[in-house]
């Protein structure tokens, strides 16, 4: 009778990207203990959507475990976690970029299909990408574009998804770039995002779901990076330079103003410190060393002569001698879908 009584029920959706697996399974074991909640794992291109459904005797008790269920899943996987309820990443990213005054333009027509089908389905998405306008749609911009990424055949895949991404934001008139290079290749899928001086890339599975995959992992990275989050799936590489993967640096966060701001006062000081100890040096060699010579016995005809030349009205008492005073010195994509009871 009092099971038959809890009828209120509600349900909370947590949306993840690329989420650690492990810790989202341990949470959602911990929940089995709680007869009233459950809760189920779905999975597509890394996407990851937990869905939670309660049951009480009132609404607000309903309310409360399901909102508490969806804290306990937010706390295990971190930043990965971008939103609850119908907010797709897409939606959440254009929000990121709107918020920043930020722009995303792709390196080419088959990266900018990918991007632009996430972000068509949001009104936002018009606001935040170029959909080739300035871009790959530009012939001048396009060209541009080609010659700095270079020859296809002479680079590596991610040597140039790393050039077009660069080259996308730089011609493109963009903050952000993003390219996808090897969809036609059985070997590896790569994922670029340039920002700045720093390009992130994932590494991708081919398959049917890549290029969904790597649309997604486009949006997730720049999510992360304006958040400021550490992109824990992804390498970083300095723009403009050689690409080895291993080589890359995994889970780096951007560089903030701070930073940039200590490193210039570092610099600063240390000037600051050279240009001091080079005059101290200057004085040391030419003026207290000439005072040092000075102050010798001069030759006795020498010394004769002055003592001739003073007036017999001036004492000898009565010279001076002038002294110097002394200074003191002052470093995946292989998630499936899971279900869980």
């Amino acid at each position: 009778m009092e099971q038959n009584a809890k009828t209120v029920q509600k349900q909370v959706i947590v949306r993840m990207y690329l989420p650690d697996m492990e810790a989202l399974k341990a949470a959602a074991k911990s929940m089995r203990l709680q007869r009233d909640i459950q809760m189920k794992l779905y999975g597509q291109a890394g996407e990851v959507l937990a869905v939670i459904r309660s049951q009480a005797y009132a609404p607000a008790a309903a309310t409360e475990l399901s909102e508490t269920a969806a804290e306990q899943i937010e706390q295990a996987v971190g930043a990965s976690a971008y939103a609850r309820g119908k907010g797709s990443l897409a939606y959440v990213t254009a929000g990121e970029l709107i918020e920043n005054e930020c722009i995303l333009a792709a390196a080419n027509a088959e990266t900018g299909a990918l991007v632009g089908e996430e972000l068509a389905a949001t009104k936002r998405g018009a606001k935040v990408f170029d959909f080739g306008e300035s871009s790959y749609n530009d012939p001048r911009a396009s060209r541009r574009i080609e010659d700095y990424a270079g020859d296809p055949d002479e680079e590596t895949p991610l040597q140039m998804a790393c050039d077009l991404a660069t080259a996308a934001a730089k011609y493109g008139k963009a903050e952000f770039g993003c390219a996808v290079t090897g969809l036609e290749s059985d070997k590896a899928v790569w994922a670029a995002v340039s920002h700045k001086s720093t390009v992130w890339v994932r590494k991708i599975r081919p398959g049917e779901d890549a290029g969904k995959t790597a649309a997604l992992t486009i949006l997730d990275i720049i999510r992360l990076v304006l958040q400021r989050q550490a992109v824990p799936y992804a390498k970083q590489f300095r723009a403009g330079s050689e690409a080895v993967w291993n080589e890359g640096k995994l889970g780096g966060k951007p560089k903030s103003g701070a930073g940039k701001v200590i490193l210039i006062v570092l610099s600063i000081i240390c000037l600051a410190v050279a240009l001091g100890l080079g005059i101290w040096l200057a004085l040391d060699n030419f003026v207290f060393s000439r005072d040092d010579s000075s102050s010798g016995s001069l030759p006795q005809s020498t010394a004769q002569s002055v003592v001739q030349s003073i007036p017999q009205s001036v004492p000898a008492s009565d010279s001076t001698v002038s002294s110097i005073p002394q200074a003191d010195l002052p470093a995946g994509d292989e998630n499936g879908v899971h279900t869980l009871g």
